[in-house]
C-alpha cells in the first residue's frame, strides 16, 4: 500500500517536517507519494530526499505536484530540514537534484533575540521565526540551550503560539531560558508559558561552555 503524504497548503518547512516523519514512521523499502501546491516546496522536498540518496521525479499538473519513491534504509544524520529561499534559475527542475549532503551534528546554542526574523516586514518575520522554531525540533541533536533575549522573550508568552514548540524542546532534553532582565523590562513575569528565568551570569557562562553558538 503507498502511503500518501498530502502536504498541499503547508507553509515552509512544514512539508519536510511531515515528510520525514512520514519516513521515519514507515519501513524501509515502503512506497511513499508526496503531494504539494507549491512550486518552492517541491523544489525543497527534492532536495532534501537528495540528501538521503532518494532521487525524485515530480510530475505538475493544475498547480499540484506529486511523485512516488522507495523509502530509503535509513534517514541519514542531519540538522535543519532543507527550506530553501529562492527556487534556481529558470523555474523548478523536475528531473532528480543534487545535492551537497547534510552535515555533522554539533551540540549548539541558540540565541533569540526578537520576536521576528529578519527585516521589512514583522508579520512576515513573526511566521518566520515560528517556522524556524519549528525545525529546532526536528534536529537529530537538539540544541542544549535556546536563550530568549531582549524581545526573543515573547516567545515565551502564554499567547504568542510559539510556547507549544518550545515546550517540545525541553521535552527534548533542551533547556529554555529566558534573560530575566528582559522579562522584567517587558513586565512578562505573570504571562510565561515556558522557560526558567536565568540572570546573565549564567546565560555567560553557558555561552562560554557551548562548542557552538548560533545568534539569528
Amino acid at each position: 500500500m503507498v502511503r500518501i503524504v498530502d502536504c498541499k497548503g503547508m507553509p515552509c518547512p512544514l512539508p519536510i517536517i511531515t515528510l520525514r516523519r512520514a519516513m521515519a514512521e514507515c519501513e524501509p523499502g515502503a512506497e511513499l507519494e508526496v503531494r504539494l501546491d507549491s512550486e518552492l516546496s517541491a523544489h525543497n522536498v527534492q532536495r532534501y530526499l537528495a540528501d538521503h540518496g532518494v532521487y525524485l521525479s515530480l510530475t505538475q499538473a493544475d498547480g499540484l505536484y506529486s511523485g512516488r519513491f522507495a523509502n530509503p534504509s535509513a534517514l541519514a544524520t542531519e540538522e535543519l530540514p532543507a527550506c530553501a529561499t529562492v527556487l534556481p534559475e529558470g523555474g523548478l527542475n523536475l528531473s532528480p537534484t543534487s545535492s551537497i549532503g547534510p552535515e555533522a551534528p554539533r551540540a549548539s546554542l541558540v540565541i533569540i533575540d526578537a520576536d521576528t526574523l529578519g527585516r521589512g516586514c514583522d508579520e512576515l518575520g513573526g511566521l518566520l521565526i515560528k517556522g524556524l522554531l519549528s525545525t529546532l525540533t526536528e534536529w537529530d541533536t537538539p540544541p542544549t540551550h535556546v536563550v530568549l533575549m531582549n524581545g526573543g522573550v515573547r516567545l515565551a508568552v502564554g499567547q504568542s503560539g510559539t510556547v507549544e514548540t518550545l515546550r517540545q524542546l525541553e521535552h527534548a532534553g533542551t533547556a529554555v531560558w529566558l534573560c530575566g532582565t528582559c522579562v522584567d523590562h517587558f513586565g512578562l513575569a505573570g504571562e510565561l508559558g515556558v522557560g526558567q528565568v536565568r540572570n546573565m551570569y549564567d546565560i555567560s557562562r553557558a555561552i562560554s561552555a557551548a562548542p557552538r553558538v548560533i545568534r539569528l
